[in-house]
């Protein structure tokens, strides 16, 4: 990092200030400061701080050395202690204290904080693995030790994306500046000379509309922080450009919509996909960091909370909800093809199909609201220029099917541009074409449908397209050839 990482910026203050601020304001009753290399740069910080201090002289032995000097110190009526890395400022008092709870209402040793399926800074141990930890023969690392207990630990779901947070370079110290920056403007977490706090350390929450807008490279890093994996993140890219050129087309008309929601929303929204309620997670996750508004656009992104026909304008959030819905993994495919590509994922269960028809039912009165505003198709502009889709293009399914069996003498025959009605075998077997058709498409529907206009294909045609949104348009010059006298 080229400086020392405990005195880096972190939102207005110093690393150590901010993480001392944070364990005291959760209930802490001693603070250890353990410092090694430039020890004599935080003297005066940790003066003022008022925390107690142990030196550890073997620090390039590596941080195993540092927690016992830490533990050393530790008051004999200690009952449990954390064990917080400096370069993970960022953790929050309420964070800390949902893992004192759980340790306190649970018979484990160990707790550690749990985000999105992560483990992460800093876990809580029992006072009782003190002799152990002061016995051990320098290890690597704290977790070496703490994996020699694996029956004695436990894990809790904090959804605070703060335990995940650490700065191994000036990149990673630029964005956890940043966030500090937007914890305190929520009141998540403020220190003393960061602003105004009440007594347990949470200051006031912002105004509304003061949230401040999440670049693409922040979102991005909240997408690598969780370890989102690499075919999801290409999915959210898309997904962020269908969106991004919707609403930069839409901004004349509404002055007020957010851009920047719009596209972080995209990004972020299925930054939890892994798991389950992902979308409710996500919001979790998101106001928790101080993103509340965020948070709530990509909370609807599965589910719309609210009746998107009949109300005025278009949200962000309803940007974001018809842009996932016109992208499947990273191609842009349009609300059939996704609708098809959904049923044949989930199969054909009643409860399943019913969620894919509201969601595309709702992504189509977006749509519709989308293309009123602009006063022409919104695919229109997705067709034009724009930020780059990611190389998206939309599939094109082409079924062709032959006729089902006219009325008539049976054997093979050449009809040629005769015209026999469908017989009942053939009226059943248009029935059975139908079914597999639908099996086939994932229930989608046609844009378009044609047939010769000769009755047996115009009457399977109908057949097999009743329940497939589209009517059948019989043409002249898709009939068969004329064999002549070989008809008869």
């Amino acid at each position: 990092m080229g400086a020392n990482k405990a005195l880096l910026p972190m939102g207005g203050v110093t690393a150590i200030e901010r993480a001392v601020s944070s364990l005291r304001a959760a209930g802490a009753e001693q603070v250890i400061v353990v410092t090694g290399h430039d020890a004599e740069a935080l003297l005066p910080v940790l003066r003022r701080l008022q925390v107690d201090r142990a030196h550890n002289r073997d620090y390039d032995s590596g941080m195993f050395s540092s927690v016992q000097a830490g533990v050393a110190g530790l008051r004999g009526d200690a009952d449990a202690f954390f064990v917080l890395p400096v370069d993970v400022p960022l953790v929050t008092p309420q964070a800390l204290r949902l893992v004192r709870d759980c340790f306190e209402r649970r018979s484990k040793g160990i707790v550690y904080p749990v985000c999105c399926g992560r483990a992460g800074h800093p876990p809580l141990l029992s006072a009782r693995y003190v002799p152990a930890l002061l016995e051990t023969a320098k290890l690597s690392n704290l977790q070496a030790f703490i994996g020699a207990f694996p029956h004695d630990e436990a894990g809790v779901d904090v959804r605070d994306l703060t335990v995940l947070m650490d700065m191994d370079g000036p990149e990673e110290h630029r964005m956890l500046d940043r966030f500090a920056t937007i914890l305190d403007g929520a009141g998540a977490c403020r220190p003393p000379s960061a602003g105004a706090q009440g007594p347990t350390g949470e200051g006031p929450q912002q105004p509304p509309g003061a949230e401040p807008s999440l670049g693409a490279d922040e979102a991005l890093f909240i997408l690598a922080t969780i370890g989102t994996p690499a075919n999801v993140m290409e999915h959210c890219r898309a997904v962020a450009a269908v969106g991004e050129r919707l609403a930069e087309a839409l901004k004349p008309h509404i002055p007020s919509l957010d851009v920047a929601l719009v596209r972080a929303g995209c990004l972020l929204h299925d930054m939890a996909r892994l798991l389950p309620n992902h979308a409710v997670l996500a919001q979790e996750v998101l106001t928790n960091l101080g993103l509340s508004r965020l948070g709530g656009v990509v909370g609807q992104h599965m589910v719309m909370t609210r009746e998107p026909v009949g109300t005025p304008g278009v949200s962000e959030a309803e940007l974001v909800y018809l842009a996932d819905k016109l992208v499947a993994k990273n191609e842009l495919v349009g609300l059939d093809e996704r609708e098809a590509r959904a049923f044949r994922k989930m199969g054909r269960r009643l409860e399943a199909a019913e969620r894919i028809r509201a969601r595309t039912r709702d992504a189509r009165a977006i749509a519709e609201k989308v293309a009123v505003t602009l006063g022409r198709p919104f695919d229109e502009v997705l067709r034009g220029g724009g930020p780059d889709l990611g190389g998206a293009t939309r599939e094109l399914s082409i079924f062709l099917v032959r006729h089902a069996e006219p009325a008539g003498p049976g054997g093979k025959r050449f009809l040629g541009q005769a015209d026999p009605e469908l017989g009942v075998p053939g009226e059943e077997q248009a029935k059975r074409l139908a079914d597999e058709l639908m099996t086939a498409t994932g229930g989608a529907c046609f844009d378009a449908v044609y047939s010769s206009d000769l009755e047996r294909a115009v009457r399977t045609a109908e057949i097999v397209v009743k329940n497939c949104g589209a009517a059948a348009q019989a043409e002249r010059w898709l009939r068969e050839i004329d064999v002549g006298l070989w008809r008869d």
